[in-house]
Formats: C-alpha cells, sequence, structure tokens
C-alpha cells in the first residue's frame, strides 16, 4: 500500500509511520521463523524501502541511517540465499526421485479453488518451490543494495568512506561465482500453461461456484535471455559505482573512471539486438552513469577534465535519446523500466549541465540553446502516463526553473511554488547536481540564498 500512489495518498499515517509499523511486524515474523525465505526476502526489501525514505529527507543523520538500513538487508539477503540455495537443491533431488510430485502438488491445489465453497478443515501453508529465477533475483536484489551501499558510503566524507571496498568483495563473489552457477540452471524457453491465463483479475458467477480468477506473473518467452540481461545491466551498474568510489577516494583519476564507465557497458553496437525493455534499462542507467562521472569530477578545472565530462554529457545524450525512442514501446508492461517522465527528466539535466560545462570552457554562446533543449525535455515529460507523484512534481519545478532563466516564467511564478517544501527542495537538489551555473542569479534572489 506504500509504494501503491492511489492507495499511499488515502493512508491516515505518514509514509515514515508506516514504514516503521511495516518493518516491526516484519521483524516480529522474523523472529518467528528465522529460517523462512520469504520472510527474510520481505524483510530486507523492507528495509531498502526505509533506505530509500530516509535519503529522501535529507536530514543529518539520514544518511548514517540508511548504511545501517542497507547493511541489515544485505546480511538478510544473503541468509535468504542461502536458505533459497538448500531448497532449491532439495527440490531438484526430490524431482529425481519422484517426477511427478510437483504436478501432483499443482494438481492438488487446483481441486482445493474448486472446492472454495466447502467448509475449511483444515489449514495448509502452500510454499512456491524455488527455481533458478528465484536464486538470481534474490542474487540480484541483493547486488543492487550493495551497489547502493558502496555509492553511499564512498561519498559520506567520513571514517567509514572506505567501508565501501568491504562491499565490493561481496558483491565480486555474486558477479564472478553466485550468478553465473544460477544462470546456467534457467532454462531457454517457459513451460506453456496448461489452460490460457486471463490478463486480469475477474470474477465469473454461474450457478456453480463463484470463482475468482488470478493471473499468473508474465513469463518471458526465453527466461535465461531475461535474467542475463538483468544480471549483466546489475553488474554494469555495480562497476560504474566502484569506479566512482575509487576517484572519490582519489585511488583513481579522472581518465580512468570514464574509460571503467565505458568498460562497463561496453559498446552502444549491441543495444539493437536486445528486447525493448533491457535495451531501454540500459541505456537509462549508461547514461545515468555518465551523468555521475561528470557531477563527480565537476570540481577539477583541468582542461582534459572538463573535455572528458563534456564528451560523457554528449553520449548520455545519444543513450537518452536512444531511451526516449523506445520508452514508448515498452510502456507500462515492464514495472523495472524507467518512466517516459523519468527519462525526460535525466535528459533535460543532461543538457543543464551541458551549460554549466560550457560556461566554464567559456563557450557560454551556446548556453541558451542548450537551456531551450531542456526546456523542451522537461516539457516533454509533463503529463505523461507512469509518471508519479514525485516524478511530476519533479518535471514541474525544473520546467519552472528554466523559464525563469530564459525570462518566459515570472520569478514570483516560482517563489509562489517553492513555498512549498518539496519544490523548494528540488530547485536545491538542481544546485547541488551541478544543473545550476554561478550565473543565475535569478534564482538566488528568489530563494534567498
Amino acid at each position: 500500500m506504500i509504494q501503491e500512489p492511489r492507495i499511499s495518498k488515502h493512508l491516515s499515517s505518514s509514509r515514515v509511520d508506516l514504514i516503521n509499523e511495516t518493518i516491526q511486524s516484519h521483524r516480529y515474523a522474523l523472529s518467528l521463523n528465522q529460517h523462512n525465505a520469504d520472510i527474510l526476502f520481505n524483510t530486507a526489501q523492507v528495509l531498502t524501502t526505509a533506505a530509500e525514505t530516509a535519503q529522501e529527507t535529507k536530514g543529518p543523520d539520514t544518511q548514517n541511517e540508511a548504511i545501517t538500513l542497507l547493511k541489515e538487508a544485505v546480511e538478510l539477503f544473503s541468509s535468504c540465499l542461502s536458505r533459497q540455495e538448500l531448497d532449491f537443491t532439495e527440490n531438484q533431488a526430490q524431482a529425481e526421485i519422484d517426477p511427478t510430485s510437483q504436478d501432483d502438488d499443482e494438481g492438488d491445489l487446483e481441486r482445493m479453488s474448486t472446492t472454495s465453497s466447502q467448509p475449511p478443515q483444515e489449514w495448509a501453508t502452500v510454499l512456491e518451490p524455488v527455481t533458478a529465477n528465484t536464486l538470481v533475483e534474490t542474487a540480484l536484489a541483493e547486488l543492487n543494495t550493495l551497489t547502493t551501499l558502496v555509492t553511499l558510503t564512498s561519498s559520506s566524507g567520513g571514517p567509514d568512506s572506505n567501508d565501501y571496498r568491504a562491499f565490493a568483495d561481496v558483491a565480486d563473489i555474486l558477479i564472478q561465482q553466485k550468478l553465473p552457477q544460477y544462470l546456467a540452471l534457467v532454462p531457454t524457453t517457459s513451460p506453456e500453461p496448461a489452460t490460457p491465463q486471463p490478463t486480469a483479475r475477474f470474477l465469473t458467477l454461474s450457478d456453480a461456484t463463484p470463482t475468482l480468477h488470478i493471473p499468473r506473473p508474465a513469463t518471458p518467452p526465453n527466461p535465461h535471455a531475461a535474467a542475463t540481461a538483468a544480471a549483466s545491466l546489475a553488474a554494469s551498474v555495480f562497476a560504474a559505482a566502484v569506479a566512482e568510489a575509487e576517484y572519490r577516494s582519489g585511488l583513481s583519476t579522472a581518465a580512468t573512471y570514464a574509460a571503467r564507465v565505458a568498460q562497463a557497458f561496453g559498446s552502444a553496437a549491441g543495444a539493437a539486438a536486445r528486447a525493448p525493455a533491457p535495451a531501454l534499462q540500459r541505456a537509462a542507467a549508461h547514461a545515468d552513469a555518465l551523468v555521475a562521472f561528470a557531477a563527480a569530477a565537476a570540481d577539477d578545472g583541468d582542461a582534459g577534465v572538463r573535455a572528458l565530462r563534456g564528451a560523457a554529457l554528449e553520449e548520455a545524450r545519444a543513450r537518452l535519446a536512444e531511451a526516449a525512442a523506445l520508452v514508448g514501446r515498452v510502456g507500462g508492461a515492464d514495472a523495472d523500466a524507467p518512466s517516459a517522465a523519468a527519462v525526460a527528466l535525466l535528459r533535460g539535466d543532461v543538457e543543464m549541465m551541458r551549460r554549466v560545462v560550457a560556461e566554464g570552457e567559456g563557450e557560454g554562446a551556446g548556453a541558451d540553446a542548450m537551456l531551450e533543449a531542456a526546456a523542451g525535455c522537461y516539457d516533454s515529460g509533463m503529463g505523461v502516463g507512469g509518471a508519479d507523484e514525485d516524478e511530476e512534481r519533479e518535471v514541474g519545478v525544473k520546467r519552472t526553473v528554466v523559464g525563469v532563466l530564459r525570462g518566459v516564467v515570472g520569478a514570483e511564478e516560482l517563489a509562489s511554488l517553492v513555498k512549498d517544501g518539496k519544490a523548494r527542495m528540488v530547485v536545491l537538489e538542481m544546485e547541488e547536481e551541478g544543473l545550476l551555473r554561478e550565473s543565475d542569479k535569478k534564482l538566488a534572489a528568489v530563494l534567498q540564498w
């Protein structure tokens, strides 16, 4: 309910209170059964959500709080994976002894559903078998959490800023050892359902027992290819995060950092061979890594580094053009794919950052064109489907900021807008992320910086 905007806006408690209550419930469930893989996984997922919420508040202690939550989540994901490996091995052994056992279980479930009108005589717990895909999903959840930890700890600047190395070591085991083993077990074809599956929930009423039809989760035609693409993307994002961490720690140069990002994502030539959703995710993630490089190297005044930043942002533009072309084909079919609003936001951010880099290189003549391009990008993110409340707010605020800088929107409109604390935070983040130039005095006057 917390993550569903249509429901969360009607809840009386705050998001933070609801998350804390959810964590307490999961911890209680974990105290009752510390070996249940579903409880372990779900508790870890709730902790990662809590960490994301803590980061959004931008308080002085929120980063440390997020790191603590994510560390616990990694431990739970690791425990869950160990439990699932054991269950998977037992399932495989059982299948070799009695190949029909799984079919019998499914038949029992079918008979239970068709006799649901009868008074229940017993309670039973139905556990889904652990598959190779299950192992891959848990490993990727842990890897993504480790990636976030690498980014947070390396940017903390405190005594724990080198903790990212320990997290990187754990992630390397997942990438180099566990994931290849799991992927080798994922089948290349999906079993066809015996009967057509409904595409949405519906209730059939007749003289017989009313039946609720709930669709099974959609499976790709080639599960192995889909799992391999997801694992490859997660490994690329992790490699870029480590490259940034080492650069910020002074262990590598900007040139090395840029080269490692290029190596992590490889050539763009292979993007056309991917399915639309994986191609969209990879293009957006690559652009995000390039923007992260340009932001991390912003304080380096060396001409060579400025040239690298400019090249990275040009490459990001190209990758985001690919993403924009793909987002319409993917639509809302893939929950992991970025929305049209998210792509539009990143495209606008890239143009704003290019404008800042151009000023640093004394090429202010093209700044107006870049500002115009940013306005077009943010405009394209207005009113598009699939955007959540935060994305809609961010698009609107950034569009207004650009309008003020272009002189087509009055400063009073922005001043009225930023009375809302969340809207003001968007503008402050634009400054922190290097999207605004030092010469943007109009905004300083409005916000009283």
